[in-house]
C-alpha cells in the first residue's frame, strides 16, 4: 500500500492526564482517575472542571444534536451513569439531569460500552457479563424512564452502536455480532460469528452507520444485512478510531506493550496510507528493529484536527493538508490513479460518489495524466486518457497536441469519439477531414474544399497553410470571403505584396485600414509607390470618417525609411483631404479636428523637406512655399528650430518676420556682415522696432573700416535721445567732423522743442490767470444779460432760472430734478471723476506693481 504524508505534525508542548475522553461542539472533555471531568478549549486549556464521581471516569460520550454529556464512573465500586446539561452551568458545575446506577439482578458488573440515540430517547449499556440494557424515555430531562434487557449472553459485550434512521442497535460480543431492532419489539438477529479477537467501533457518519470490527489481519464492516466490505491489513492493532472518513490505527511497534506505538492513518477508499509515524522521543527498539516513540494512550479529534496523547501525557496534533496540496504531492510522484481515487471517493464513505466538483477534479487529473504520458512519448496511452475527458476538456487542447503528422492516427481516433458522443461541431468535422492534409492526399483535399459541406473555413485555411498548401488556402479564403487570411498568406507566406495591394484595392475601406495598420510598414518598405497609392485611394473616404485612427498622420510611421514617398504622400494628403496646393492659395474652412490633423501633416512635411533639401534644391523651394502658404497651419516654434538646425536661411528669415523677431533678423545679417541687408531691414521694420537703427549704428561704428555714408544714414533715420547717441559715438573711432551735421541738426531739433515748450508754458500761465479772474468775480454781483434760453433758443420769459456760469433757461425747459447747468455739468463731472480716481490710486498697490512689471517686461524685450 502506497504511503504518503498528508498530515502535518505539531508538538503542543502540553501535558494531558486522562483516563477517557470525548470531543464535539468545539470542546474536548477528559475524565481522570479522581472522578473529575474537565472541559477544554482549542488550546487544551481548562474552561470548566467538576467532580463527577468518587473514582475514575470510565466512559464519556457527548451528543451531537444536544449539548448533553454522558459519563460513567464508579461511585463506591458501583457504576453510575450520569447525564449532564452543558448549557446550564451553576457553581462551576453543569446541571446533572439524571443519574442511573448500573446493576444487573442486584449485582455489580463493569460497564464495557455505552451507546445513545442523538434524540436521547434510547440509551444502551453493555456489561462485562454479556448483558445489554436499554433505557427508554426522555433522557435529556428528569422524567420517568424504563429499562429493558435486550440481550443476555455469556460473552462480554465489547461494543455498542446505534444505526440512527432504523433505531437499530449493533451489539458486539467476544463471539458474535448482532443487531437489535429496538423499534420492532427488540428483535435480535445474528450478523456474524468470530473468535472475539478484535476491536470494534461504529462508523462516524450520521446516516447508514456500520459496525467496524478489526483484528490482526482484517478490517470488516457490518450493516443490517450482514457482512460488508473487508480490507486485508496486517498489523498488531491496539486501538483504532475514525477521523473524517480515515481509518486511524494505533499498533504496537513490538510484541511488548511497554514499547512504543505507531499511528497509521489509512484511506480505505483509495487504498493508501495518508500518514504513518510515532510520537515522542524516539528510541531504538530491538524487537521492532527500528527507532520508535512513546506508547500512544489515546486519540481524539476536534476542530478538524487529530490529537494524540502518549503514555507520558504528551499531546501532539495532526493537521490534514487541503485537497489541492495532497493532489500536488501525488502530481509530483505522477501517481494519477491514486489522485483519481482520492477525489472519486469522499472520505465519509467507502463507496464512490458522483458530484460536479468530483467530476471536475477527475477531469483535471485525467488531463494531467494524459499530459504526463504525452511527455513520456506514450501517445496512445495519453489519447486513452484524453478520450475520458470528452465533454469536459476543451477539444482544441487535445487537437493542438496531435496536429503533428506522426500522431494523425491518434487525432483521428479522438475526433471519432467526439462524433460518437455527439459533441462534435463543424470545426471538428473540418479538422477530421483535413487530416488528409497531413497525409498529403491532395485529391481528397481538393474534393473536400470544393464541396458545400458546412465546415469551419478558418480552421481549414489554417491547416492548409500550415501544411504548405497555399493555393488551397487562398482558394478557400477567396471563395468564403476570408479577406484577412488571404492578405496574411500573400504577405507573410508568399511575400506577394503586389497581389495583396491589388486585392485590398477592391475591399471595404474599414477592413483595409485594419490591414494597413498591421502590414503597412512591411508594404511601404517593399512596394512603397503601390502602398502610397492604396493610402491615397482611401483618403477620400477618410474625410467622411470621424474616428481619429483614420486620420492620415496615423500612417506616417510606416515611411520612416522612405522619405521621398513620405513627401509625396503628405503632399497628396494636403490636396485630397484639405484641398491645399503649394502653388495655389484658396481659402478653406476647417473644424478643430481637421486643423489639428493639418498641423500634424504640415509639421511632418516640413521635417521631410528639411531632410531632402540636401539632395535637391527643389525641396528647399517647396519648404519655403509651405512656410509662406496662408492656409497652411504648423508649429511656428518647431519650424523655427528646424530652420536653424538645417541652416535654411529663407525659412528662417520668413519666420523671423512673421514672429516679429526683427532684432534676431538684424542680428542674423550682422553675424553674416551683410551691410545692405542690415540697412534694408532697418528701413523695413524700424517703424515696428525703433531700436534697429541704434543696433545698426553700433555695428557700423565698431567696424575696422568706418563707412560714413552708412553711419550718417543710421543717424538720419534714428529718433533716439541725443545723449544716448553721443554716448554711443564716443565709444567708437568716428571723428567729430564726420557727425558734425548730425549734431547740429539734433541741436536744432532740441532748440525747437524747447521753444515749443516755452510757448506752451506761457499759454498755460495765461489760462490760469483768466480762470483766477473768473473765480474772483464770483464774489461780486452778477448781471445776467442774456435774452434767449440756452436750450430752446427762444426769448426769455418768466419764470427764468439762471446759473453762476451766466447761462439762463426757461423754467419749463428744465426738469424738476435739475439743480445744475445742463451745459457745463458733463465737463464738471468728468473733472470730478478724474480727481476721484487720482485720490483712490495711492491705495491700489497691486495695480501699481502690475504696471511696473509690464514696463520692465517691455524694456527687457527691447
Amino acid at each position: 500500500m502506497k504511503s504518503f504524508t498528508f498530515f502535518e505534525r505539531d508538538n503542543l508542548q502540553t501535558l494531558l492526564d486522562l483516563e477517557c475522553c470525548c470531543s464535539g461542539r468545539n470542546h474536548v472533555y477528559v475524565g481522570d482517575q479522581n472522578g473529575i471531568i474537565s472541559q477544554l478549549n482549542r488550546q487544551l486549556s481548562v474552561l470548566l472542571s467538576w467532580k463527577a464521581g468518587t473514582s475514575k471516569i470510565l466512559h464519556l460520550k457527548l451528543m451531537k444534536k444536544k449539548n448533553m454529556l454522558i459519563s460513567v464512573s464508579e461511585d463506591q465500586s458501583v457504576p453510575v451513569l450520569k447525564i449532564w446539561n452543558m448549557d446550564k452551568v451553576e457553581n462551576s458545575s453543569p446541571l446533572l439531569v439524571r443519574s442511573i446506577k448500573i446493576m444487573h439482578q442486584q449485582k455489580i458488573f463493569p460497564v464495557t460500552s455505552i451507546a445513545c440515540l442523538e434524540n436521547m430517547t434510547q440509551l444502551a449499556v453493555g456489561l462485562e457479563n454479556g448483558v445489554v440494557v436499554v433505557y427508554r424515555g426522555d433522557l435529556s430531562r428528569d422524567r420517568f424512564t424504563k429499562s429493558k434487557i435486550v440481550h443476555e449472553g455469556s460473552e462480554m459485550v465489547v461494543s455498542l452502536g446505534f444505526r440512527e434512521e432504523q433505531n437499530a442497535l449493533y451489539i458486539v460480543t467476544m463471539a458474535q455480532i448482532l443487531i437489535c431492532i429496538t423499534s420492532e419489539k427488540d428483535a435480535i438477529h445474528v450478523l456474524d460469528e468470530f473468535n472475539g479477537n478484535g476491536l470494534c467501533r461504529i462508523t462516524p457518519q450520521e446516516k447508514n452507520q456500520e459496525m467496524c470490527i478489526c483484528n490482526q489481519e482484517t478490517i470488516t464492516f457490518y450493516g443490517p444485512e450482514g457482512r460488508g466490505p473487508c480490507f486485508m491489513i496486517q498489523e498488531d492493532r491496539s486501538q483504532f478510531y475514525w477521523f473524517k472518513g480515515y481509518f486511524v490505527s494505533v499498533s504496537r511497534a513490538s510484541k511488548s506493550e511497554e514499547h512504543g506505538s505507531i499511528l497509521t492513518i489509512y484511506d480505505l477508499k483509495s487504498k493508501f496510507i495518508a500518514f504513518r509515524g510515532s510520537f515522542g522521543p524516539r528510541k531504538f527498539d530491538q524487537d521492532a528493529g527500528t527507532a520508535v516513540g512513546e506508547p500512544i494512550f489515546h486519540v481524539f479529534s476536534e476542530w478538524g484536527e487529530l490529537f494524540v496523547v502518549t503514555q507520558k501525557q504528551n499531546v501532539f496534533r495532526l493537521r490534514e493538508l487541503d485537497l489541492q496540496s495532497k493532489l500536488e504531492i501525488l502530481y509530483q510522484q505522477h501517481l494519477y490513479p491514486f489522485a483519481i481515487s482520492l477525489v472519486t471517493y469522499p472520505q465519509n464513505s467507502i463507496y464512490a460518489v458522483k458530484s460536479e466538483e468530483t467530476e471536475q477534479n477527475t477531469v483535471e487529473i485525467n488531463t494531467r495524466y494524459a499530459d504526463y504520458m504525452y511527455q513520456k512519448g506514450d501517445f496512445d496511452g495519453a489519447m486513452k486518457q484524453f478520450i475520458k475527458t470528452i465533454g469536459h476538456l476543451e477539444p482544441s487542447y487535445v487537437i493542438r497536441k496531435y496536429l503533428d503528422a506522426q500522431k494523425i492516427q491518434n487525432l483521428t481516433l479522438y475526433l471519432q469519439h467526439l462524433h460518437q458522443k455527439q459533441l462534435a461541431n463543424p470545426n471538428h468535422t473540418t479538422l477530421l477531414l483535413n487530416c488528409y492534409t497531413k497525409l498529403q492526399d491532395l485529391n481528397k483535399l481538393d474534393k473536400f474544399i470544393e464541396t458545400d459541406i458546412p465546415f469551419d473555413v478558418e480552421t481549414a485555411i489554417r491547416v492548409c497553410k500550415q501544411a504548405g498548401f497555399y493555393e488551397q488556402s487562398l482558394y478557400l479564403a477567396k471563395r468564403h470571403l476570408q479577406h484577412q487570411w488571404y492578405v496574411k498568406i500573400q504577405i507573410e507566406d508568399l511575400k506577394n505584396y503586389q497581389e495583396a495591394i491589388v486585392y485590398l484595392m477592391k475591399l471595404d475601406p474599414s477592413f483595409v485600414f485594419g490591414q494597413i495598420e498591421r502590414y503597412g510598414y512591411q508594404l511601404v518598405n517593399n512596394v512603397p509607390q503601390q502602398m502610397t497609392q492604396l493610402l491615397l485611394h482611401c483618403l477620400p473616404l477618410m474625410n467622411q470618417q470621424t474616428d481619429n485612427r483614420l486620420l492620415p498622420e496615423k500612417f506616417l510611421h510606416f515611411y520612416v525609411k522612405q522619405p521621398l514617398e513620405l513627401a509625396s504622400f503628405l503632399e497628396s494628403c494636403l490636396e485630397l483631404k484639405f484641398h491645399i496646393s503649394l502653388t495655389e492659395h484658396n481659402p478653406i474652412e476647417l473644424d478643430q479636428i481637421a486643423k489639428d490633423s493639418l498641423k500634424n501633416i504640415c509639421d511632418s512635411l516640413l521635417q521631410v523637406y528639411m531632410l531632402l533639401k540636401q539632395q535637391d534644391r527643389v525641396w528647399a523651394f517647396k519648404a519655403k512655399q509651405l512656410l509662406e502658404h496662408p492656409q497652411v497651419i504648423y508649429d511656428l516654434d518647431q519650424a523655427l528650430v528646424l530652420c536653424r538646425q538645417n541652416d535654411f536661411v529663407a525659412g528662417l528669415l520668413y519666420l523671423y518676420s512673421r514672429l516679429g523677431m526683427y532684432k534676431e533678423m538684424l542680428l542674423f545679417f550682422i553675424s553674416k556682415q551683410q551691410d545692405e541687408d542690415i540697412l534694408q531691414t532697418c528701413d523695413k521694420f524700424s517703424s515696428k522696432e525703433p531700436k534697429l537703427w541704434m543696433m545698426a549704428l553700433d555695428y557700423f561704428c565698431n567696424q575696422p573700416n568706418l563707412d560714413n555714408r552708412k553711419i550718417n544714414k543710421c543717424l538720419d533715420k534714428m529718433d533716439h535721445p541725443l545723449v544716448n547717441t553721443i554716448d554711443l559715438l564716443s565709444r567708437s573711432k568716428i571723428t567729430l567732423a564726420s557727425v558734425n551735421g548730425f549734431i547740429k541738426k539734433s541741436l536744432d531739433k532740441e532748440y525747437k522743442k524747447l521753444e515749443d515748450s516755452e510757448r506752451s508754458i506761457q499759454a498755460y500761465r495765461n489760462e490760469i490767470t483768466s480762470i483766477q479772474q473768473e473765480l474772483d468775480e464770483l464774489d461780486k454781483p452778477i448781471v445776467f444779460q442774456q435774452n434767449k434760453c440756452e436750450l430752446c433758443r427762444q426769448p426769455l420769459e418768466l419764470p427764468i432760472i439762471s446759473f453762476l456760469c451766466k447761462h439762463s433757461f426757461h423754467a419749463r425747459c428744465l426738469q424738476d430734478a435739475d439743480v445744475e447747468c445742463p451745459i457745463d455739468t458733463p465737463e464738471q463731472d468728468m473733472i470730478l471723476d478724474l480727481l476721484k480716481n487720482q485720490q483712490m490710486n495711492p491705495s491700489k498697490h497691486a495695480l501699481f506693481l502690475e504696471k511696473v512689471f509690464k514696463l520692465m517686461t517691455v524694456e527687457r524685450h527691447q
